[in-house]
């Protein structure tokens, strides 16, 4: 770091909230809790929800609370991880909002580098990069699955129409990541804008969550990074799937994405959440799942007849294939 940019941080030292819900993570808790207190930038409140884990890890949060004052415990039945991000989201007083699983952890430079450039640009949002890593289990990580630098510029900042064209590239491709642990974002861009996580219980409930992010973020910068240790273990979220449970989902989020068409007016805006709607519509078509359960998607109004025609088609094409 450059003299100048540290006089900038002594400056005005932003208060940054990493809201962390936990479950079940006695393992790794500990790891994650390190890397957030080892940070070089040292304004950080830390609220932490313990979502009804069974194992020991409400104790290792009470254990740290006592060495840390600025790490706020807070003890719920368990509600599923949406329902904990909200909480923190609602507890959260920073100027900017990280959202850290209980599992991974953080490059220990990760806010110094990030707030500065958020502080000195005027950014409502800047995107990172992940490094992923299997532990414990045989799976395929693709090492450069949460690299987003191809579609955009280190240090160039976005305005809104800017970001959104470039956001396009990715939305069709495996590189979009809606996971909200990749960027960090003013506080007040989800308060002004009631941005929250749903809570009906579906997966991907990130894909909802992180577009409205995306969709209301004015200034953008990308930092490629690789700030986010990304950890693929066995049972979690990440490396649990189940084709019918995955399908109903898909359908869900592709239903709510269409309500935002209504609430969104902007062109780039539509086309954005659109393409968005083709990808996981192209997912959820291809899915072993029974034919009577696909036929809920016949009911999407948010994606056109021919392009469901055509998804049918590649569908059927790929199924012959193998055959």
């Amino acid at each position: 770091m450059e003299k100048n940019d540290i006089k900038v941080l002594n400056m005005k030292n932003p208060l940054v909230s990493v809201i962390i819900p936990v479950y079940n993570v006695e393992r790794y808790l500990e790891e994650c809790l390190d890397s957030v207190f080892n940070q070089t930038y040292k304004h950080i409140e830390v609220i932490a929800i313990n979502d009804g884990s069974t194992d020991n890890s409400l104790n290792i949060l009470n254990e740290y609370s006592k060495k840390h004052s600025n790490l706020k415990v807070i003890n719920q039945e368990n509600q599923g991880q949406a329902a904990a991000r909200n909480k923190g989201i609602s507890e959260a007083s920073g100027e900017y909002v990280h959202f850290l699983d209980s599992d991974d952890y953080l490059a220990p430079d990760t806010f110094e580098n990030l707030i500065l450039k958020m502080g000195k640009n005027n950014l409502d949002l800047i995107r990172f990069a992940a490094e992923p890593f299997a532990d414990g289990i045989d799976y395929e990580v693709i090492p450069n699955q949460y690299d987003f630098s191809k579609y955009y510029h280190d240090e160039k900042v976005y305005e809104k129409e800017e970001f959104l064209d470039s956001l396009q590239q990715t939305l069709l491709q495996r590189e979009f990541s809606a996971s909200p642990c990749l960027f960090v974002v003013k506080r007040k861009v989800l308060v002004e804008n009631k941005i929250t996580f749903d809570t009906s219980g579906v997966k991907y409930e990130d894909e909802l969550f992180t577009l409205e992010v995306f969709l209301n973020s004015n200034r953008v910068m990308y930092d490629p990074g690789f700030y986010y240790k990304r950890r693929f273990r066995a049972n979690s979220l990440m490396t649990t799937v189940n084709d019918v449970t995955s399908f109903d989902s898909y359908a869900y989020v592709i239903t709510e994405l269409g309500k935002l068409l209504k609430k969104y007016q902007m062109p780039e805006e539509k086309k954005v959440i659109k393409k968005r709607i083709r990808k996981l519509y192209g997912i959820a078509i291809s899915m072993d799942v029974e034919r009577e359960k696909k036929k809920q998607l016949a009911r999407i109004d948010s994606i056109s007849l021919w392009d469901k025609i055509l998804f049918a088609m590649m569908y059927n094409t790929k199924k012959l294939l193998k055959s």
